[in-house]
């Protein structure tokens, strides 16, 4: 018992004058285990006893990384949630949220960080729990979704008498930085993504092209989507978006690519390349040795444009609701007001 005591008393006095690592060294040379890693002053700290103890931020309580996210911006937030289930469960907590929420001004705050009202603060932060897990997250990105959107209205009010649509439609796509790129596809659900290369805005439309050096095999792509897209704003007083912004797809169109001689026209071809037209207003130009594909090129009608690349989801068109009225009961309100 007092050689355990000594040893242990010993022990205490080395990590008292030195550190952990010396500690740990100490006693693995003592035991005579192999050691790996090395130390600050060069030496190694034994693989064994390291492997008993193994940490990852994964092993972590919920509430421990709740108050590590709490440290991050927007934008790392965002990333932390797409890292496992487990990281987009906790980045999705109501109070992080409803806290960011606060600090931007969107909401008016409930509470105050006084030494008072702490009590008050948490009964708040109850009741941001009711809200179901990820409410204020998607009440931020909605909120600072539709921010830019304030003055496209003002925009879109003067109609051109010949064309019967808005007169500054491209203003108002450039305003709230919109682009549009090309999804691919494929039999096994991958998603090949193309950035533009050119737009050009007329009257009544916008042609927008794409270009690559690598495009996957046509023979495995079974859809062509087009999709807009926008920039999330985090910052509203930052004008150009950033590159780790999230961004927010709508689905402006689909094309069917499983049996392409049957939905395609060919129009023109040379020497090298052939070029088909997919309807509506798709060009596609192929490599005549091969199956490749050599550029897309798209017309888009400005008609509902906007809300077509604003106001859709990445799986869905947008809609415009049609609401019929209904006759009979229309006819019984006539009847009541001309009495």
């Amino acid at each position: 018992m007092g050689s355990e005591t000594d040893g242990f008393a010993s022990g205490r006095k080395r990590m008292d004058d030195g550190t952990l690592s010396q500690y740990l060294y100490s006693k693995s040379l003592a035991q005579g285990q192999t050691c790996k890693y090395k130390k600050p002053g060069g030496r190694k700290f034994p693989q064994q006893l390291l492997s008993k103890h193994p940490l990852s931020v994964e092993s972590l309580p919920a509430e421990i990384l709740v108050k590590i996210f709490s440290y991050l911006d927007v934008a790392s937030l965002l990333c932390a949630g797409c890292v496992s289930k487990r990281f987009s469960l906790i980045a999705s907590d109501n109070v992080l949220w409803c806290k960011i929420f606060a600090c931007r001004g969107l909401v008016k705050r409930t509470w105050k960080s006084s030494a008072v009202d702490k009590h008050a603060e948490s009964l708040a932060q109850i009741s941001v729990q009711d809200k179901p897990l990820g409410y204020w997250k998607k009440e931020c990105l909605r909120t600072w979704t539709s921010s830019g959107k304030a003055g496209v209205g003002q925009m879109l009010r003067s109609i051109n008498k010949f064309t019967g649509l808005p007169r500054r439609t491209a203003e108002a796509l450039k305003s709230l930085g919109v682009h549009w790129i090309v999804v691919l596809k494929d039999k096994s659900g991958k998603e090949f993504v193309v950035e533009p290369t050119g737009v050009h805005f007329h009257d009544t439309s916008v042609t927008v092209s794409w270009t690559a050096a690598f495009w996957p095999n046509l023979s495995s792509l079974t859809a062509l989507q087009i999709h807009g897209v926008t920039w999330v704003h985090l910052d509203p007083s930052s004008k150009v978006p950033k590159k780790n912004w999230p961004r927010r797809r709508s689905l402006v169109t689909e094309y069917d690519l499983t049996n392409l001689k049957a939905v395609s026209v060919p129009i023109a071809s040379d020497k090298l390349i052939q070029l088909s037209c997919l309807t509506p207003g798709l060009l596609m130009a192929l490599w005549k040795e091969g199956v490749g594909i050599t550029f897309v090129m798209a017309c888009l009608h400005y008609y509902h444009l906007l809300e077509r690349s604003t106001l859709g989801s990445a799986t869905r068109l947008y809609s415009k609701w049609l609401f019929k009225a209904d006759s009979n009961k229309l006819q019984e309100d006539i009847r009541a007001h001309s009495i």
